[in-house]
């Protein structure tokens, strides 16, 4: 069925195929629209440990940005939730490296999310923001400029903005099971209005353990 061709397609090592992606998530929506209900079913199947695997949100080519191309790689996004009563915490975790610098790191951005209508809504609000890399941060070859506002500017400019910054952020679950969610983000909301993401379980992040110092931003 449909959820099997958005795992292929998901999956698909020679590329994915985003038509093919969206036209999957079309139909799981369709199925599960009107089949959430509030409660305990919800919180079990937001809660956990997730990766993304697919998201509407490619950015134009920089040259329409007027924008050189950041110097970084933004190697998985990983998001952790813990959810009880339609209430409960977030976390984005991005994860980073600069090849022609030698650093890598993670940024986390720090949320509350709270169920906003039965329709499976959620509403996010940014906490604080953490930068934990992995060693110390290097300057750009010229030396100039502060090695931590060059950094996040440049990951704010290359992940997913939403995810970065959930500030005002209204999401809606318009499909999940134990394996895979859907999120899409509708037209109030002020990050991501029209975004779609595709989440699927992973193991918790090493990052969500480690002890390495961590710089709130």
């Amino acid at each position: 069925g449909a959820r099997r061709a958005l795992v292929a397609a998901l999956d698909d090592v020679t590329g994915q195929d985003e038509a093919a992606v969206l036209a999957a998530v079309a139909e799981l929506e369709q199925c599960q629209r009107s089949t959430f209900a509030a409660g305990e079913f919800i919180d079990l199947v937001v809660s956990g440990a997730w990766e993304l695997k697919f998201s509407t949100r490619r950015r134009r080519p920089f040259e329409e940005l007027w924008l050189e191309e950041p110097d970084i790689e933004i190697r998985a996004i990983t998001q952790r939730v813990d959810l009880r009563g339609g209430r409960g915490t977030l976390v984005n975790a991005i994860r980073w490296a600069r090849p022609d610098r030698g650093d890598s790191g993670v940024f986390e951005a720090h949320c509350g999310i709270e169920a906003t209508d039965e329709r499976a809504r959620f509403a996010l609000s940014l906490d604080r923001h953490f930068l934990k890399p992995d060693g110390r941060l290097r300057r750009p070859a010229d030396g100039d400029g502060d090695p931590v506002a060059d950094l996040v500017n440049a990951i704010s400019t290359t992940a997913p903005f939403e995810l970065f910054d959930p500030s005002g952020t209204l999401v809606d679950l318009v499909y999940a099971d134990p394996e895979l969610r859907i999120l899409k983000y509708p037209l109030e909301s002020k990050r991501g209005a029209g975004a779609a993401h595709v989440w699927v379980r992973c193991a918790a992040p090493a990052d969500a353990d480690a002890d390495a110092p961590a710089a709130p931003r």
